[in-house]
């Protein structure tokens, strides 16, 4: 079971690094925590075995309103950016705007002709994301470029989920 979940984690890393670091950490902690102890071991893979299947499904629904793709782009922002804990509610809702329009954005660009095809589009989107970054202040400007390329790294393992909403 163990294998299962790290296949499953390692497979789906990119599309969401935040949450799969987090079961990544929790699967660790488990083999930690009860090594040596079979049972034990299998009663809580069993359980992060469950949390694994049912974590495409739950990811991005709740209050925030944010689909799979923006949700695991808020989470990454918010992961390299966060100063303490938890954001306050005002920053909160402004990473969760720029993250509404930094998918729009990225409908745009990646829904054109042969993009994926083109490196030289990728470089000019990447250089996009960063301008927006530092636009709207996410990030200090020395940040940017690294948080645009982590940014664009999760749209590109979820470029098949990237489109236009009437398209869904």
């Amino acid at each position: 079971m163990e294998h299962a979940i790290r296949h499953h984690i390692n497979v789906h890393f990119d599309e969401d690094p935040v949450a799969y670091r987090r079961l990544s950490e929790r699967l660790e902690a488990i083999l930690a925590e009860h090594a040596g102890n079979w049972e034990q071991q299998a009663l809580f893979l069993a359980e992060l075995a469950e949390e694994v299947k049912s974590h495409d499904s739950e990811r991005g629904r709740g209050d925030s309103q944010l689909n799979n793709v923006e949700h695991a782009l808020y989470g990454l922002i918010l992961e390299r950016t966060a100063t303490d804990g938890v954001p306050a509610p005002e920053r909160s809702d402004r990473i969760a705007g720029f993250t509404r329009r930094l998918y729009a954005t990225a409908v745009t660009a990646t829904t054109r002709v042969d993009f994926w095809r083109k490196p030289v589009d990728w470089e000019d989107f990447k250089g996009e994301i960063t301008g927006m970054l530092i636009e709207d202040g996410i990030c200090p400007e020395d940040d940017a470029i690294a948080l645009a390329d982590a940014l664009f790294e999760v749209i590109k393992a979820n470029r098949r989920r990237v489109r236009h909403q009437d398209a869904e």
